[in-house]
């Protein structure tokens, strides 16, 4: 059985779908698994996926469009590891960042959660998103998140499987910020720890709700 399950929920992104594939598939800590989750896309995305070969690699393909909370819980349910980190299919991970998870986990079983730290890319140049090194109580969690004051994205959300169930994975009627979303429920029972590490980078496409101030907006008012 894999040590940690790795979901990447995508949709007509088959050209740079396959970096983030590589980024998992490359990890200094190789006992994983990879599973994507193809929304129903409308371009090469199936074929891209039919010719991967890596045994640690599985895919399913839905016969509609279910938005990313039902890819990633289709994906958590395929999940055979006891933890699960997740990505988007337009974001990469850098070379260590499941070993850290593991180890981190591994250390510090009263943790169930663990937020990374990211590079953030865009068309102008890139920056460091760093957060501070700490682990939170649920009270300290909900607070960070009501008051914006992480850096997150989904690709940097490890989670024991465990604890997902627990919260009972994502909404699926939330349509935008869906990640943030998932973590202030998790805040109402559990808290997190957040590294400094940066150990993913964000690459924000045209059709990213965080390019898009307006779908931020829509994305909160949906919360709300």
């Amino acid at each position: 059985m894999p040590q940690i399950s790795v979901v990447i929920p995508t949709r007509n992104r088959h050209r740079v779908l396959s970096d983030a594939i590589g980024s998992v598939l490359s990890q200094s800590f190789a006992d994983i698994e990879l599973i994507v989750v193809d929304d129903f896309s409308e371009d090469a995305t199936p074929d891209l996926l039919a010719g991967i070969s890596d045994p640690r690699f599985r895919w399913a393909r839905f016969d509609r469009w279910r938005h990313g909370g039902a890819a990633r819980n289709h994906g958590v349910a395929m999940a055979r590891a006891p933890v699960i980190a997740f990505l988007d299919s337009d974001d990469v991970y850098l070379e260590h960042r499941l070993r850290d998870d593991w180890r981190f986990l591994a250390d510090h079983p009263e943790v169930d959660v663990r937020l990374s730290s990211y590079e953030d890319v865009t068309e102008s140049g890139s920056v460091a998103a760093v957060n501070p090194e700490a682990v939170f109580d649920h009270d300290e969690l909900e607070r960070y998140l009501v008051a914006y004051c992480l850096y997150l994205g989904g690709s940097g959300i490890t989670i024991r499987r465990a604890a997902f169930d627990a919260v009972g994975g994502f909404d699926e009627t939330v349509l935008r910020m869906q990640d943030r979303e998932f973590l202030l429920r998790v805040s109402r029972s559990r808290g997190a720890a957040v590294t400094s590490d940066v150990n993913w980078v964000k690459r924000r496409s045209p059709d990213s709700i965080s390019h898009q101030p307006s779908g931020q907006l829509r994305a909160l008012a949906e919360m709300c």
